[in-house]
Order: structure tokens, then C-alpha cells, then sequence
């Protein structure tokens, strides 16, 4: 019974991005336990069918995430339309919805099960390395394509990530995994979970490593361990528990660069989460969580200045310093994060349905090269929303809702929303949406005020504290269309936008006021973060998807956007047109292909002339075998990916060629 209520499950989230499933289990009469199906639940913090949502959702379920063959979450992104997803120095990912992104993804949220994965560090944004869970214990990734501030805050200014994962109660009791490649690839994973009575525990633990690209010093080593709890208190009430650690090694720096040599650096990141639920009725319910987060790195090197090529002899007279001077430029840090959530959802009436709530958040920053303190920079964000769905009729869904947000370093700033979905009949959706959001500088934009002292004197000063700095404003209006055709196992979902951000938050050399207070004199100019240039983004990216069989799947998603500004690097920061094609099916004699093919134009995540990519294509195949041994399960399989050319990653200098590896997974 547990496993047809698995399969269940499966059949539904396949809905969410596709046709619905095929014959083989519409047999069984769901649609007393699944009612209007599909549904998403992140949009708008409410349960809604597709059709109801504020905006344009991508699903992906465990079936299609397996059939990706990707090792990274990051990589799992590139199916989504918009997204475009790549390897920077070889050992950090990085993701860009709609451009304006580089290394980082400083306008886009991520969340684990409710909890954030935005770093408040530097440049603020997703560390795609320490996100703490493993691919096989996801059970679906919903993507908010559009701003979701109304909904989740000022990170979510150009979409959400929702990653969910499986319950205690339907995880494996022992699962083991492990593929090797080449390129020094080699994963392993073991998992164990035990239920009792109204408990159920899992425990994960995963080690992930690869040498990064060829000729350069960037492969990484991940390893992970991961608790979930479930425990069903009442009838009523319900506890979810995670607590896990995260510990990377990344080998980063250049041989050529005495600013950056190579250097092994070690990121850590342990985290706790307590939720509780009580659900008084079919749609109304109470939720509290609250969540501790520490992220720590160590960074530090050996640096030698020859002063005396740069400094008089007299300057070096005053101020006692040798000819030579050995430096360690340690830029570790160290944050510390609390958020407590309290989220009423509650059904009015047959008509009307809200959810609302508040959020506090405290983040602890000690980083003493950055902010040029030993003190520990402390900041805090204050929320209060509320959504709320309305149905004046059966063929109008109204979604409307605000998020009160007041930062400690940007004020208050309130970002609304409001869609209006239209049923042309019960297969076919029109929607129009208007939203406008804010992204709050980071501590690093605000405060960061590097210097390299010795002494007392000032050897170098890189960054300086920001002026009045504002937070950036996002106005988005979007026209969507959603076809589903259950009949056929066909589903259209297409999005035309139009997106502008104003006062972007940007780097800005300037002269030094005061050249004497640094000694070297070759260096007049200083980094600062300043309100800059703006930019839009318009475009149209669609998502169809055909599914033949319960065993098979076609889909095609396609991206066309344009992106004016008045600074022209801003205007290659994502390809005009991007194209991702991926097809599957399972064979009766246990055997499975899946075939994934990306094709993407220009682009340059630097966003500086000389490091612009060339447009080039992807092909990625996965090839596996499943297979029973007594009462467990088993697959083997083989992936190849960046298949057909070399392509640039990030830079034109980090070419990726064709990478393989093999594996074996076992279930029980």
C-alpha cells in the first residue's frame, strides 16, 4: 500500500510540469485523496491547482531529476526556462535567471524545506556547495519564474526555488550509492531510516569530489550529513526536525597571481530546523519554525610586497619597513543566522482563502578583513505578509498580497502583487500579473571597508563603505498562458515579461581621497557599491510537454529575451535565446534512457568584453538498468555529458570537455 501511495504521489507532481500521467495508474480512483490536481504549493505560501497560481511554475520531480543524470542541484536548473546554470573556476556553481547575475545569484531565493539558503556574505547569494541535501532525497524542486517578493522577501526579487524533500516516512530503509568518472569524479552516499509508530528518522550521509577543470587548481571535495524527523504528534499536529553539516574543500587561486595564488579553502556550514504544524480543517492551519544556521570559511594565504620597488628609501625610513614584507591575507569569516516564522492559513469561505504571517531574522557577521573590525557586524530583517486568493466566479482566480519588509541596513520597503487568472474552460488559463519588489543591500555593499595594514600603516585599501546606499526596485508585469490537455498528456505553459530593476546596485572605482594614507602610490582609486545603471528585460519563454506513456516523456522549453540598459555590459549578462530539449522513457526489460540537449546563445557572466562566451551547445545521455535482488532494488547506469564539443564555462578560458561516469545504486 506504501508503495502505491508513493506512486500516487509521483503521478501528481508529474502533473505540476506536464500532461497528466498515463492509463496505468488512472485506473485507481485518486481524486477523492488528490482533488483538483495539479497543485503547487510555494506561489503564494497557499495549496493552489496551476491554474490558480500567481505566476509561471516549473516542477520537477524525482523521476526527471534521476533521468538528468546531473550531480549538482544547480545543474537540475537548466530544465527550467530562463535559467541558465554553469561551473565558475570549475568547483562553484552559479545560476542566472534573466542575466545580471555573475558568480552569484543575488536576485534569486532558495529554499530547503522552508529554510533560506541566501548567504548574507559578501556579495549575498546562494552557495550552491553548502545547500546540505542530496539529490535522492529531493522530492520535488518547484521554481517560481518572476518576483515572489509579495510572498518571500526581498531575495526573491527575480524567483524562487523551492526544494521539498522526502518525509522520513517514505524514505528507503537502507539506500547506498556510488558512480565514479573521469575528471577525478567519485560520489558515494549512504542513507538508513527507521519508523516507529508516529516517528520517522533518516540519515543521510554523502561525500561528493571532482578535479574541477582541466589545467586549472579548483576540484572540490563535499561532504554532507544530513537528519530529518518527522513525527506525527495527533491527529492534528505534526513535528519536522532537520539538523545537518556541510564541510567543502575547494582548491581555487592561479599559479601567475600573487593576489590569488592556489590554496586550498574550507567552507562550512551546519544548520538545525524545528516546524510545527496544526491543522484544524481541510485548509486551515497554524506553522511555527524556526531554524539556526552558522556558515564559516578559511582563507588564508602568504603574500610578499617589494616595497622597496615602490617606496622611496626615505618613505621606508619613516615608517620602519624592510625592502620585503610577508604578509598572511586571511579573508576567513564567520556568520551566524536565527529566523523564527509564525504563517496562519485559513479558508473564509467557498470564495475566499489567505494566508498570513511574520518573520523575524537576525544575521551576525565577523569577517575582520572585510569590514575592517574585530567586532561582530550584526543585522536584522523584520517581515509581515499576507496572500490572499479570491473566486469571484468559476471562471475568475484573483491572487493578491504584500510583504512588509524593514531591513536593518534599507529601511521598510513594501512589495505588492497582484494576479488575475481567467479560465477560458477547464483545460486553458490566461493569466496577468503586476509586481514590484525590492533587493536590501548586503552587509558586504554596505559596509565592506578592506584594508591591508602593517603597523598601523596602510599598505592597501580596496573597498570602502558605501554612501546612502538604496535598495534596488524590481517592477515586473507578466501575460501567461496554461494549456492542459489531460486528454492528449500535453501541457503548454508559456510567460511574456517584462521586467525592469532600477538602481542597480553596481561597483564603482574611485579616486582615493586621501592618497597619503596608504603607502603604496601606484593604487589612487578605491572599490564602493553605488545605485547604478538600470535595466529591463523583456522576453517570452514557454515549456511544452508531451507525455506519450506513464514510461515516456518529451518536452521542449525555450527562451527568448532581450535585455536594454544603460550600461552595456548589462545587455550580455544572459543569452537572447536559449533552447533545452530532454526526452526519456523506461523499456519493460528494466532498462531507461533519458537524452537532454541545451543549446544557448552569446553571453557573459563577468560581464566585461574580453570574457564574453561564445553560443554553444550541450548534449548530455543517461543510460541504466534496474533490476531486483530479493526484496531490494538496484539500478546500474552510465552518463556522459558535454558531449559533441568543448564548450566555455563562465570564462573562455574554463573549457569543459566530455565528462563520464558510471554508478550503481542499491534500495531496500
Amino acid at each position: 500500500m506504501k508503495h502505491l501511495h508513493q506512486n500516487g504521489c509521483r503521478r501528481a507532481l508529474w502533473m505540476l510540469i506536464a500532461a497528466p500521467t498515463t492509463t496505468a495508474l488512472a485506473a485507481t480512483d485518486e481524486s477523492a485523496f488528490f482533488g483538483d490536481m495539479p497543485v503547487v504549493l510555494s506561489a503564494s505560501r497557499l495549496s493552489q491547482p496551476l491554474r490558480d497560481a500567481p505566476g509561471s511554475v516549473t516542477v520537477i520531480d524525482r523521476d526527471q531529476i534521476r533521468a538528468s543524470g546531473a550531480r549538482d542541484i544547480s545543474d537540475i536548473l537548466k530544465l527550467v526556462p530562463g535559467f541558465v546554470a554553469t561551473l565558475a573556476y570549475g568547483s562553484y556553481p552559479a545560476v542566472g535567471y534573466h542575466g545580471l547575475t555573475r558568480d552569484r545569484s543575488p536576485r534569486m531565493q532558495v529554499l530547503i524545506d522552508g529554510r533560506s539558503a541566501y548567504s548574507p556574505y559578501f556579495l549575498g547569494g546562494i552557495e550552491w556547495n553548502q545547500l546540505g541535501v542530496d539529490i535522492d532525497d529531493i522530492e520535488r524542486i518547484e521554481v517560481f519564474r518572476g518576483s515572489n517578493s509579495a510572498a518571500y522577501g526581498a531575495n526573491a526579487v527575480l524567483g524562487v526555488v523551492s526544494i521539498t524533500t522526502r518525509s522520513a516516512y517514505d524514505s528507503e530503509r537502507i539506500s547506498a550509492s556510488q558512480q565514479r568518472g573521469n575528471d577525478g569524479i567519485l560520489d558515494t552516499s549512504v542513507a538508513g531510516s527507521l519508523q516507529n509508530g508516529g516517528l520517522g528518522l533518516r540519515l543521510r550521509a554523502h561525500e561528493q569530489q571532482d578535479d574541477g577543470f582541466k589545467d586549472s587548481y579548483d576540484g572540490r571535495r563535499i561532504r554532507m550529513f544530513d537528519l530529518r524527523g518527522d513525527y506525527q504528534i495527533n491527529t492534528t499536529q505534526r513535528l519536522e526536525f532537520h539538523a545537518g553539516k556541510t564541510d567543502a574543500e575547494v582548491r581555487r587561486g592561479y599559479p601567475a597571481e600573487a593576489g590569488d595564488p592556489p590554496r586550498t579553502t574550507n567552507m562550512q556550514t551546519s544548520y538545525s530546523l524545528l516546524r510545527w504544524r496544526m491543522s484544524d480543517g481541510a485548509d486551515d492551519e497554524w506553522s511555527v519554525m524556526y531554524y539556526h544556521q552558522d556558515q564559516s570559511q578559511s582563507d588564508a594565504f602568504v603574500q610578499t610586497y617589494p616595497l622597496s620597488r615602490i617606496l622611496s628609501p626615505a618613505v621606508l625610513a619613516a615608517y620602519g619597513l624592510p625592502s620585503s614584507l610577508t604578509l598572511t591575507i586571511d579573508s576567513s569569516y564567520d556568520t551566524t543566522r536565527d529566523d523564527v516564522e509564525i504563517q496562519r492559513t485559513q479558508t473564509i469561505n467557498e470564495h475566499l482563502r489567505v494566508v498570513w504571517g511574520a518573520a523575524w531574522r537576525q544575521d551576525r557577521l565577523h569577517a575582520p578583513l572585510q569590514f575592517n573590525t574585530l567586532q561582530t557586524v550584526t543585522v536584522q530583517d523584520i517581515q509581515a505578509f499576507g496572500n490572499l486568493e479570491w473566486r469571484p466566479g468559476r471562471d475568475w482566480t484573483v491572487n493578491a498580497g504584500a510583504m512588509i519588509e524593514n531591513a536593518s541596513l534599507s529601511g521598510t520597503n513594501t512589495a505588492p502583487r497582484v494576479a488575475v487568472n481567467y479560465h477560458l474552460d477547464d483545460e486553458q488559463t490566461v493569466r496577468l500579473a503586476w509586481s514590484r519588489a525590492y533587493r536590501a543591500p548586503t552587509p558586504y555593499e554596505q559596509l565592506s571597508d578592506t584594508k591591508y595594514t602593517y603597523n598601523g600603516a596602510v599598505l592597501r585599501w580596496t573597498d570602502k563603505p558605501a554612501d546612502n546606499l538604496d535598495p534596488e526596485r524590481i517592477t515586473g508585469i507578466e501575460l501567461g498562458y496554461l494549456g492542459e490537455w489531460r486528454t492528449a498528456n500535453l501541457s503548454l505553459d508559456t510567460r511574456a515579461f517584462d521586467e525592469k530593476v532600477e538602481g542597480l546596485i553596481q561597483d564603482l572605482k574611485i579616486p582615493i581621497r586621501i592618497p597619503q594614507d596608504q603607502l603604496d602610490p601606484s593604487r589612487r582609486e578605491v572599490r564602493t557599491s553605488v545605485n547604478g545603471s538600470w535595466a529591463r528585460m523583456t522576453g517570452l519563454e514557454y515549456q511544452l510537454m508531451w507525455r506519450p506513456l506513464q514510461t515516456s516523456w518529451i518536452s521542449l522549453a525555450q527562451t527568448f529575451m532581450n535585455i536594454r540598459s544603460d550600461n552595456p555590459k548589462n545587455s550580455m549578462s544572459a543569452p537572447h535565446v536559449a533552447t533545452v530539449i530532454t526526452a526519456a522513457h523506461r523499456f519493460d526489460a528494466g532498462i531507461n534512457l533519458s537524452l537532454s540537449h541545451y543549446r544557448y546563445g552569446r553571453m557573459n557572466w563577468q560581464q566585461t568584453e574580453q570574457e564574453t562566451i561564445p553560443p554553444y551547445h550541450r548534449t548530455d545521455i543517461r543510460i541504466g538498468y534496474e533490476f531486483f535482488i530479493g526484496r531490494s532494488r538496484a539500478e546500474i547506469y552510465a552518463v556522459g555529458q558535454y558531449l559533441g564539443q568543448s564548450n566555455a564555462e563562465y570564462k573562455p578560458i574554463y573549457q569543459a570537455d566530455a565528462r563520464y561516469y558510471a554508478g550503481l545504486r542499491w534500495e531496500y
